[in-house]
């Protein structure tokens, strides 16, 4: 069966699938929140790269981090870049958001933004994107009930080019979301904790909502191998 056809995009992440009942329902636009230093931008790329394993194009979109600095910080985990992009398998692009809108103008022109992202999906017929951060757009808004409509208004568009979508959202520790709305647009909801207990660092995995599939409601311990995120899907061990 072609990849386009089948139901559900698998991550390809170790342990992660089993959780998810076998991977996020294609289309599905899914927040991925953190706090500093809990995986997330690991996790995207590594989404990416396992996509491009499955014929599946993927699409970076940075708003933030220089891209050299990407590319060399995630290049321990043995991921060739330069192979998948000459392969047009994956396409890594900085967006300077402050082209998109301002805080005088009170938000970002998300029509415009999407229209952007469009063009280097149809270039490779990309079926994943990652947007890393979308907390950055939430700054130039006023409104909250306005940053919703406009997320809401992007997510449609992006769904429309039948990608499945992962955003990127950084949070305080001990919260889901930055301004307290993006968690009701996201058809998914996965949190990434770094805790510290007795002096030790902790991470752990949390789905906290997907729609379209059964998931795990329990909280699971994560580490970052030589290979990106690593889950563990048996028996829940974070504490």
């Amino acid at each position: 069966m072609n990849s386009s056809n089948k139901k559900k995009i698998e991550t390809g992440i170790p342990g992660l699938d089993e959780l998810l009942d076998g991977g996020i329902p294609r289309g599905n636009s899914v927040l991925l929140s953190g706090g500093a230093g809990s995986g997330k931008t690991t996790f995207g790329m590594q989404f990416l790269v396992n996509g491009a394993e499955y014929d599946e194009p993927g699409v970076f979109v940075g708003l933030e981090e220089y891209l050299p600095d990407l590319k060399k910080n995630m290049s321990h985990f043995g991921w060739d870049f330069a192979s998948l992009e000459k392969e047009n398998k994956l396409i890594l692009t900085r967006l300077d958001i402050w082209k998109f809108g301002s805080v005088l103008s009170g938000g970002v022109d998300m029509e415009l933004f999407a229209d952007t992202v469009r063009s280097a999906v149809e270039e490779i017929n990309a079926q994943r994107i990652v947007i890393d951060p979308i907390s950055i757009m939430g700054l130039m808004y006023r409104s909250d009930l306005k940053f919703r409509l406009d997320l809401v208004g992007l997510q449609n568009s992006l769904r429309d080019l039948k990608c499945t979508t992962i955003m990127v959202l950084d949070t305080l520790s001990g919260f889901m979301s930055r301004y307290n709305t993006e968690e009701f647009v996201a058809h998914g909801v996965i949190v990434l904790h770094y805790i510290k207990k007795n002096y030790i660092r902790q991470r752990g995995l949390e789905i906290w909502k997907m729609r379209g599939t059964k998931h795990s409601e329990n909280v699971h311990s994560m580490e970052i191998t030589s290979n990106g995120l690593k889950v563990y899907s048996g028996s829940p061990v974070f504490l």
